[in-house]
């Protein structure tokens, strides 16, 4: 209902300012939009559960945002709907919203995240093509040194032309001499598959497999995944190893400034062993006490303490998050603390 109401506020507010607001479309219609106006276009990578992209959303029809951006279409994407995940995983980021400045044929301008004042008229200055702000920012972030927004660019287009059946094998071997992390990878794999290229579709699936830091496990589970079973057909998830554990911990009678030891059990009741890579907070006010990295064998367990200190009265959330080589490689323990 909510995103219906800023639809339809959205349509009547554009009719007098020049700014239109779209929700979900592919990048393939934008682009084709665009060629016909001859207008640059941004894509808003977005979640239903972020308010900061809600805030962005309306304050796009704000009297500066208009006077800041003039005629512009904005596409509001929601990167949790399947066919917009490899937004994120091309463009290796995980913040909310992140905005795309592309250009009237379909090029990547600039990559500009959040909702502040700064932001916005960053993607003001992109769009005017100036675009040593989001330079600024986002430069650091892509691994790659030089021209990142050549790398992305041929990588979006290996992506579509192999989406249309179209061998890209030597293409993505350039993007890959010149750049290295998981979604060029994955994308060689589905490459070398459609090909026909099995035992090439193979290496690279053992490729993607080498990656274990845990940022990467936050925007690639769904394509590791993949590569398992490309790399094994009869591959069944729990041969992983499989991690059981609370969902969510309750703790009464926590108090301002005093410190609370909780233990969180961990076990593995799969048949092969589980891997504990990385355990992290969500907030400071928790402490991990125990290591971060475990090998648990089939049928044993492990206890997490961790120390919670509350820094605010009433119920507080946090979360305990846990890393591994599950099928499920991200699990999180929820701590939900009365404070007096």
């Amino acid at each position: 209902m909510k995103k219906k109401l800023l639809i339809l506020v959205a349509v009547f507010l554009c009719s007098c300012s020049g700014v239109e607001i779209v929700y979900d479309r592919t990048l393939e219609q934008m682009t084709a939009d665009a060629k016909k106006s001859g207008e640059d276009f941004c894509v808003i990578l977005s979640r239903t559960d972020c308010p900061p992209c809600g805030a962005l959303i309306e304050n796009l029809n704000s009297a500066p945002s208009r006077k800041l951006f003039g005629k512009a279409v904005f596409n509001v994407v929601d990167v949790q709907l399947p066919e917009n995940s490899f937004y994120l995983q091309w463009l290796y980021v995980g913040s909310f919203p992140t905005t795309c400045v592309f250009s009237s044929d379909g090029k990547l301008k600039a990559v500009v995240s959040g909702a502040t004042r700064t932001a916005m008229e960053c993607i003001g200055s992109a769009k005017d093509g100036d675009t040593k702000c989001a330079d600024y920012f986002y430069s650091r972030h892509y691994p790659i040194s030089g021209n990142y927004l050549t790398m992305l660019n041929e990588l979006l287009a290996c992506k579509q032309r192999l989406d249309r059946g179209e061998d890209v094998g030597a293409d993505l071997d350039r993007v890959l001499s010149k750049t290295y992390y998981p979604y060029p990878v994955y994308l060689k794999a589905i490459n070398e598959e459609k090909q026909g290229r099995h035992d090439s579709a193979v290496n690279a699936a053992e490729r993607l497999l080498e990656f274990h830091e845990t940022q990467y496990l936050y925007l690639y589970s769904d394509l590791f995944l993949q590569a398992k079973y490309l790399v094994n057909p009869d591959y069944k998830p729990e041969q992983d190893g499989i991690l059981a554990m609370e969902e969510e911990i309750l703790l009464a009678d926590c108090k301002v400034g005093e410190p609370r030891k909780v233990t969180i059990r961990v076990e593995n009741p799969g048949e092969f062993p589980a891997f504990i890579r990385d355990i992290q907070m969500s907030c400071t006010c928790l402490e991990l006490l125990s290591s971060k990295q475990h090998k648990l064998e089939p049928g044993e367990a492990v206890d997490i303490d961790v120390e919670f200190t509350a820094e605010s009265r009433g119920e507080v959330y946090r979360e305990v998050m846990f890393f591994s080589n599950s099928s499920q490689p991200i699990r999180k323990v929820a701590l939900r603390a009365m404070v007096s």
